[in-house]
């Protein structure tokens, strides 16, 4: 091993550790979203909420309103976005290469679509379900 490859890996293996962290959080923020569901209904219906260490820190009509107030306050830490809907969880319906519509579910997939619509395909650099 070179000796000028050592601070590449050392940021590689920095970067996949902080992702996973914010992989982590993110399906923690999931699941008090859908703990709150209920409640959220009531009083944000068809509003979108940031959600960060549990609890609900802004909401806004507006995805990119809201999302740029996040980031001026949280920063790049994960934070969830999420529109309260009917259902906490959202279907997405896929064509395969066979043009059979399939349909999956995640619990996330919503932050994963927010991130896509709001910092674009080429900022969203790792996808998993």
């Amino acid at each position: 091993m070179v000796d000028a490859d050592v601070p590449t890996l050392l940021d590689q293996a920095v970067r996949e550790y902080l992702d996973r962290l914010a992989e982590q959080k993110i399906i923690a923020e999931s699941k008090a979203f859908r703990a709150m569901h209920a409640e959220l209904l009531q009083q944000y219906r068809g509003e979108y909420v940031a959600v960060h260490d549990g609890k609900v820190v802004d909401h806004d009509e507006d995805i990119c309103a809201l999302n740029r107030r996040i980031r001026a306050r949280y920063g790049h830490r994960a934070v969830l976005l999420q529109q309260v809907t009917e259902r906490p969880e959202i279907e997405l319906v896929i064509k395969s290469p066979k043009l059979e519509p399939i349909a999956l579910e995640f619990p996330f997939n919503r932050n994963l679509l927010n991130r896509l619509l709001v910092d674009g395909p080429d900022q969203v650099t790792q996808v998993q379900g």
